[in-house]
């Protein structure tokens, strides 16, 4: 690999981190829009990968109330972030 090739390939990863910036930033942007109850519930199930029921024991609700908090939060995000395909392994059902 040659100097130009490096040079090419150190561009093209900049450029792609800069549009995975972009893309996460718009995220945080639809997240911050949501409702407190359904963000909490969201960011517990999804970023801190936690299952329905720990989560319901945990904020002293029924599973079924934070599974329609978690229905609500998907159901908006997919509207809002139908174009950001780099979202679809986060806006799956469990």
């Amino acid at each position: 690999m040659n100097e130009r090739e490096v040079t090419e390939l150190l561009e093209s990863a900049a450029d792609e981190l800069a549009e995975y910036d972009e893309r996460f930033a718009r995220v945080e942007e639809k997240l911050a829009l949501l409702p407190d109850k359904q963000r909490e519930v969201f960011l517990k199930c999804v970023v801190e990968e936690k299952k329905y029921q720990e989560v319901a024991d945990e904020l002293e609700e029924s599973i079924n109330t934070i599974k329609k908090h978690m229905s609500r939060a998907l159901k908006f995000l997919r509207d809002e972030l139908q174009d950001e395909s780099i979202l679809l392994f986060l806006l799956c059902d469990k």
